[in-house]
């Protein structure tokens, strides 16, 4: 005859957390990041944000100016940047673009290209001046830098769809209903406002 086993024991409780009170600098310093000395100032990060100055810059595969053209940058476009600077064989400092500005511009890469974006800072060794202008203080970061936009509609959403492009005239577009007769559609456009 067999016999019955032994009840397991019960489980053994998880040991109590260490706990210990934190000073109010502590606290502050554990849960925020820091405050730079002036308000407006560029804060110490992971990415930073320029504006292109002039009207248009073209967005390079490698930190080179003689690397395949991805992409254009237009005058007044804010371009998101890794905080640090590449510098080409000539010594000429490049900003690299982050993975979401990459995409949200649409870069063109080959299938064996590194997916990787610069745009020269400066070209006065080119006769060109100040390609970008920044980093730009956080007052002038976008809101929502990369929201859906009209030209970028949301999948799904037929709320976009049928927008106007940039550069037409027309304020609104005529289309045939089911009766047959134009029904008039009008496009408003509005602009946020960065704070």
């Amino acid at each position: 005859t067999a016999m019955p086993s032994p009840a397991a024991p019960p489980p053994r409780p998880p040991p109590a957390p260490v706990v210990r009170e934190l000073a109010p600098s502590e606290l502050r310093s554990a849960t925020a990041p820091p405050e730079p000395a002036d308000k407006g100032a560029q804060p110490e990060g992971v990415v930073q944000w320029f504006e292109v100055a002039k009207s248009m810059v073209f967005v390079k595969g490698a930190p080179d100016k003689d690397a395949k053209t991805v992409a254009i940058a237009q005058q007044g476009d804010l371009v998101q940047v890794l905080p640090r600077r590449r510098l080409d064989g000539e010594g000429h400092a490049w900003a690299e673009l982050t993975g979401l500005q990459i995409e949200h511009m649409h870069c063109d890469f080959g299938e064996d290209e590194d997916e990787a974006a610069f745009l020269l800072v400066d070209g006065d060794h080119l006769g060109l001046g100040a390609l970008l202008r920044g980093p730009l203080p956080c007052s002038e970061w976008p809101a929502r830098p990369f929201a859906p936009s009209m030209q970028e509609p949301e999948s799904g959403s037929g709320a976009a769809q049928g927008a106007a492009e940039p550069g037409q005239e027309e304020q609104g577009s005529s289309a045939p209903t089911a009766g047959g007769t134009p029904e008039v559609q009008t496009l408003e456009v509005t602009q946020s406002e960065v704070v």
